[in-house]
């Protein structure tokens, strides 16, 4: 048995496992850590299954753009940070009261050229999406947006609850 915990076979690689709290879980430090991740998703998901939902969070695709949700007395904002990016590369869209931040970029680069070897690689160039339930004390009719230096602002302006009318009834 190799130090590392992985025994070999002929050409192939046999991983050790070990079984924590009913998951399988590599000995290797590198996927432990990862299995690790895995276990505690795997436990909120068995303790509070509807918690991602009520919340609008999926932890499981990140919570990409990171936001600020801001409630004035006249109406909501959202305030997205897409550092980067221009206004081009940013959409917001609504569609059965549901609001959605997306956009991305695209690798820079020559596509004829090899692919570079990176040593460290943090930035992201995918693409994104977040969305946001709108309620029906906001007037999605009215929303507007407005982009300057990776900061995507969107106004949600709140509806103006309706006077109760009243009447009075001629008795017959």
């Amino acid at each position: 048995m190799a130090a590392n915990g992985a025994t070999k076979v002929g050409q192939k690689v046999k991983m050790t496992m070990n079984n924590i709290h009913g998951q399988m879980v590599p000995v290797l430090r590198g996927e432990l850590l990862t299995s690790v991740d895995q276990i505690f998703d795997k436990m909120l998901r068995d303790t509070m299954p509807k918690w991602q939902d009520d919340f609008g969070i999926d932890f499981a695709k990140g919570a990409y753009p990171r936001v600020d949700v801001i409630d004035e007395d006249d109406a909501v904002f959202i305030e997205a940070e897409v550092p980067g990016l221009t206004k081009k590369d940013v959409r917001v869209d609504v569609k059965d009261n549901l609001l959605t931040i997306s956009g991305g970029r695209s690798a820079k680069g020559d596509p004829d050229k090899p692919s570079p070897r990176y040593i460290v690689k943090e930035l992201k160039r995918s693409n994104f999406q977040r969305s946001f339930t709108l309620t029906d004390k906001l007037d999605s009719s009215k929303i507007e947006a407005h982009f300057e230096d990776g900061l995507l602002t969107v106004a949600i302006p709140k509806k103006v609850p309706e006077e109760p009318q009243s009447r009075t009834m001629d008795i017959s």
